[in-house]
């Protein structure tokens, strides 16, 4: 600590590769350097007789110089915020940021102090406790490094809780996302997901795609979300991800350009517009375009989720066959495997679904290889059936694949409208476990998903907001108790304009109880009761139109 933290960082650089986990508690990470060059308040008198007079010699002597040393490790910075040191780890966070080290920035309360070191002893234990997690051990989800690959978020002894934000749903600038940030970290919260399209609206700035930017626009002219958010996220010490829709295509410049790269129905029938078919090369690699753009600002995961496809209003006219995928490499591929000509014969659709869902993981394993290289690791999502609802019957995505070919650090489950409920009964509770122990094996974090405007809408309905708070936080207990890493919400009122409710909600979350140790793992967990709750139910969780007649969205269209 003070000029320990010092040392620390400047032995940890020293030797690059050789730790970790690095913390240091108000530590002077922005020194020697003139007193001048800090707010008032804010710096510390360069003792000359250790370290000259020469400031060309201050530089070399900077922990700020060599930051991109401490790439590999995980690294906790702790500050107060009445300390003169605050600056400087502000700065020495702001630099690891730009190299792109992940690393968490801790604001404690108080002063350049022996109480703030008190305070911070218990926080540094947890921080080395997560960082050697081993593969087989408890994960905490927490600080994420580029040897371990785990997503960032503040140190707790809680599940991790992660939120989903469609922007377009919640239109913010900089000072909206400043205190979004500000409420999910008071919350508890331990990271955001920023989706960075939807109906062809872009939430970044970007060369892949095309349309839209007049909207962001409207907040400068160098404003953007997704930027707006990972600098806030990491100022503040919770984590920013980004959320891709790997089936969203509407006014894709590859995808409006060459609609042969889309799901093709059989001979005379119309494709599935706005959404990409992986099958083709042409259509993977574009996809690693927008990754590789996506890896540029540096955030702590990127999720590709599975569930959604979205088509503006004004391409509704468009084709949108859901028995489609009748693609040349699928077919091809079939014949290879199974001697069947598919746009001829009989064929099993489930095998189709296998070949189409190959190919997209073949995106997968080399998108999580770019992000990997960069220390960003990778959630991926997936159902347990294999189906997917924006792609109709003729996919199939097999989560034991996804963990056999390694493409993912973390698996996301249920990634679909069609399983909300999925792990909420005594059968539900099995297949938890069986999905656990696949990624134990695999070395892969597990994640249950909450689809809350799905599940949470109609327990509102029944028994009104204050049932909801009661519901949500032994919702995630129960999820935890099963086995799960972290959650991730789904739309907890990140659509809502009114700010009181969104953090009624968010806080409900926080409270969740201290994460069970991973020998406390339980597949006798009780499952939470909301027929206390919603009083009168016939089940125990309000169930939706897809939960009801989960088959019913399958369906092969006529035309």
């Amino acid at each position: 600590w003070s000029m320990g933290g010092y040392g620390c960082v400047r032995f940890a650089q020293a030797h690059p590769g050789r730790f970790g986990a690095v913390a240091s508690i108000i530590g002077l990470l922005d020194y020697p350097r003139s007193e001048e060059a800090f707010p008032p308040g804010q710096s510390y008198p360069v003792r000359t007789e250790y370290f000259g007079a020469d400031p060309t010699v201050w530089e070399a002597l900077n922990p700020m110089t060599l930051a991109d040393r401490l790439a590999g490790a995980s690294v906790l910075l702790i500050t107060a915020d009445r300390a003169f040191d605050r600056t400087m780890n502000e700065r020495f966070s702001q630099k690891l940021s730009q190299l792109g080290i992940p690393h968490e920035l801790k604001m404690l309360n108080g002063t350049h102090s022996i109480s703030v070191v008190h305070a911070a002893v218990p926080l540094v234990i947890e921080h080395a406790r997560a960082a050697f997690s081993t593969p087989k051990a408890r994960k905490t989800g927490a600080t994420v490094n580029a040897a371990t690959r785990r997503p960032r978020g503040p140190t707790s002894s809680r599940t991790p809780v992660y939120l989903n934000w469609d922007y377009n749903c919640l239109t913010l600038g900089p000072a909206g996302i400043a205190d979004l940030v500000r409420d999910a970290r008071d919350a508890g919260v331990n990271g955001i997901n920023l989706r960075i399209c939807n109906k062809g609206a872009l939430n970044r700035r970007t060369r892949v795609g095309t349309c839209y930017n007049e909207r962001l626009d409207a907040f400068g002219e160098d404003f953007d979300p997704l930027a707006a958010l990972v600098a806030e996220c990491h100022k503040q010490g919770i984590a920013a991800h980004v959320w891709i829709d790997l089936f969203e295509a509407a006014y894709d410049p590859l995808i409006e350009a060459q609609p042969e790269f889309s799901p093709q129905g059989r001979p005379g029938k119309p494709r599935l517009s706005g959404v990409p078919c992986y099958s083709h090369a042409e259509v993977r690699n574009h996809m690693l375009d927008l990754v590789d753009e996506c890896a540029a600002y540096r955030p702590d995961a990127v999720f590709f989720c599975t569930k959604s496809s979205h088509v503006p209003k004004n391409q509704l006219n468009q084709p949108h066959n859901s028995d489609s995928g009748f693609n040349p490499p699928v077919v091809r591929r079939y014949k290879q495997l199974h001697g069947v000509d598919i746009l001829t014969e009989p064929f099993d659709r489930k095998k189709m679904g296998l070949i189409r869902g190959e190919f997209l993981i073949d995106f997968l394993v080399e998108a999580r290889q770019r992000l990997n290289r960069a220390g960003i690791p990778v959630i991926v999502g997936a159902t347990v059936s294999g189906r997917l609802q924006p792609t109709g019957p003729n996919m199939h995505l097999d989560w034991r694949r996804i963990l056999e070919r390694k493409a993912a650090d973390v698996l996301l489950m249920a990634n679909s409208r069609g399983e909300y409920h999925v792990f909420y009964s005594e059968k539900g509770k099995k297949t938890f476990a069986e999905v656990r122990r696949a990624c134990d094996d695999a070395g892969v974090e597990f994640w249950p998903y909450i689809m809350s405007s799905g599940t949470h809408a109609p327990i509102a309905e029944k028994v009104g907001f204050t049932g909801l708070l009661d519901y949500l936080p032994k919702q995630i207990d129960y999820l935890a108790e099963m086995g799960g890493d972290a959650v991730l919400v789904h739309d907890l009122d990140l659509y809502t304009h009114d700010r009181n409710l969104r953090r009624a909600l968010w806080k409900a979350a926080g409270r969740r109880q201290p994460r069970p140790e991973r020998t406390q793992r339980s597949s006798d967990a009780t499952i939470p009761d909301a027929v206390a709750i919603v009083g009168g139910q016939k089940e125990s969780i309000p169930r939706g139109h897809f939960e009801h007649d989960p088959d019913a969205f399958w369906f092969l269209q006529s035309s």
